[in-house]
């Protein structure tokens, strides 16, 4: 019995000592990155920071900068989306299933909201009337138009061919977007490509996001003029027309706001309006177009249809067509690259 205990005190005196573990520090979080990047930096680098320094005064003179040990991020930076998101670490097979592209800018929207590829603008550039999108991944360039140019799509292009496609749509705004992977020194290479373009910097929103159609707007259109009335005919005097047209010029270019991107660059719209003899627009409608944006014809109408001029004399209604030029601000045009 003596040596049984022995053994026992033995067993429990040999047992290991349980070892407590302490749990994991947290990761810390990523340090700000600034607006340089070394020569390895990489698309997702450059986007985090501009998502880092968007709400930020800053100097801006070209979206991106040459400089001996890297690259600078010198935009001036907008987007209309928040927070901006990162891109995808492959955009192939989306480029697969699409076509066309949405594209977003701080203007509004190229599209119609059936496309799958999405693009978002983070760097600040002046509204036109149309969009294109050239998207590098690990296989080459691929060129997409938005869903209303019916540009064809290509995929896996060189410098050379990529740049050849956009040349299809002169005038277009190239939206340029990478995956996350694709290196600073190839982005900056395709950006000195496109020197003679406006260009602005665009990431991808995931392939899930659903980007609604904007809701219809109506407008009332008479491309033949107003309709035919059987009411007498007013007169009003050319000043008494002018000033009671001054507010429709005043606040007319806030309705480009109102539109997409194609409507946000201006044009000029003719309006058919008829005054009644108490001097209230009776009618307004689109006589000719050059916007095609139903929303900012829309807005235009109805700041029209608020105008009031003094009574026609003889009472009557009189019948005008009114020209109504839109501009935006002052253009933004930033270079796309600027060398050391």
């Amino acid at each position: 019995m003596r040596s049984w205990l022995s053994l026992l005190l033995l067993t429990f005196a040999c047992a290991p000592k349980p070892v407590v573990t302490a749990p994991p520090a947290p990761p810390p979080p990523p340090q700000p990155l600034g607006d340089r990047f070394p020569a390895q930096a990489t698309f997702a680098d450059l986007v985090r920071s501009a998502g880092e320094l968007l709400d930020r005064e800053r100097p801006a003179d070209c979206l991106l900068a040459r400089e001996p040990a890297g690259f600078q991020l010198r935009a001036e930076l907008a987007s209309s989306i928040r927070p901006l998101p990162l891109p995808a670490d492959d955009l192939d097979a989306l480029l697969k299933q699409s076509d066309r592209a949405e594209l977003l800018g701080a203007w509004g929207r190229h599209g119609d909201g059936s496309a799958r590829l999405a693009l978002v603008s983070f760097t600040l550039a002046a509204p036109t009337r149309e969009g294109v999108a050239i998207v590098a991944t690990d296989r080459g360039l691929s060129v997409r138009g938005a869903s209303t140019t019916g540009l064809i799509a290509r995929d896996e292009l060189d410098l050379g061919q990529a740049v050849a496609a956009l040349a299809q749509l002169p005038n277009a705004l190239v939206f340029v977007a990478a995956e996350a992977r694709y290196p600073l020194s190839k982005l900056a290479a395709l950006l000195g490509a496109l020197a003679q373009r406006e260009v602005t910097l665009a990431t991808n929103l995931s392939a899930d996001t659903s980007l609604r159609p904007r809701a219809p707007t109506r407008v009332t259109r008479c491309p033949e003029g107003l309709p035919n009335t059987t009411e007498p005919e007013g007169a009003l005097p050319t000043p008494a027309l002018r000033e009671g047209v001054a507010p429709l010029a005043e606040a007319g270019a806030d309705c480009l706001l109102s539109g997409d991107a194609r409507g946000a660059a201006g044009g000029r719209l003719t309006l058919g309006l008829r005054i009644d003899a108490q001097g209230k627009v009776a009618t307004a409608c689109v006589v000719r177009d050059e916007l095609a944006d139903d929303a900012v014809a829309g807005c235009v109408t109805e700041l029209a249809h608020r105008l009031t001029f003094p009574p026609p004399s003889p009472a009557g209604v009189v019948d005008v067509e009114l020209p109504v030029a839109l501009r935006p601000g002052p253009r933004v045009v930033q270079p796309a690259l600027c060398a050391p």
